[in-house]
């Protein structure tokens, strides 16, 4: 999602990578609109457009529409956050030219679709995700010939942060 949004005389683009704190804005935000609701039910008896005018209507419904907008693109030069989030749902609501509400109705199918490739899919734990506890050390632990092992600190370390940490920045 690269695509920049002048919207009203301002630029504003997606975020590059989304914290963890936009995850769970998003995550909220489509909660209270109720689309998880309409994305579970029977989508198989509608078609896409139906689905799409569904999610529309219900985000404007619960007066969220801005909201999720608001919980990815930022204004250039920005970093994400939640008070500038608000202000910018505020701001996106109050835009009045047809070309606006265009690319606000794209923005709209954008994010979502963002969301549910990406951060939706990366909420499911993964089958190699191991089930031990990361907390509980693994000292003398018998192995399959009854010797005991000790424990080396990175046998007890945690989920360790990626080498490079996701920060929400802007890309034109």
């Amino acid at each position: 999602m690269s695509r920049v949004y002048r919207l009203g005389g301002r630029i504003f683009a997606p975020t590059e990578h989304l914290t963890a704190r936009q995850d769970g804005y998003l995550m909220v935000q489509l909660s209270d609109t109720g689309l998880f609701d309409v994305l579970g039910k029977g989508l198989s008896k509608a078609n896409e457009q139906e689905i799409a005018k569904e999610l529309i209507v219900g985000a404007h419904r619960s007066g969220k529409f801005f909201h999720i907008i608001a919980g990815r693109l930022v204004e250039d030069g920005k970093r994400w956050n939640p008070k500038d989030a608000e202000s910018n749902a505020e701001y996106f609501g109050d835009l009045a030219t047809p070309d606006d509400k265009s690319q606000l109705t794209t923005a709209f199918v954008e994010v979502l679709t963002g969301f549910f490739l990406t951060v939706a899919a990366s909420l499911t734990p993964s089958p190699s995700a191991s089930t031990a506890n990361p907390a509980t050390p693994h000292h003398d632990q018998p192995t399959n010939d009854g010797a005991s092992s000790t424990s080396t600190p990175d046998d007890t370390a945690g989920p360790s942060a990626p080498a490079s940490s996701p920060m929400a920045t802007v890309s034109a």
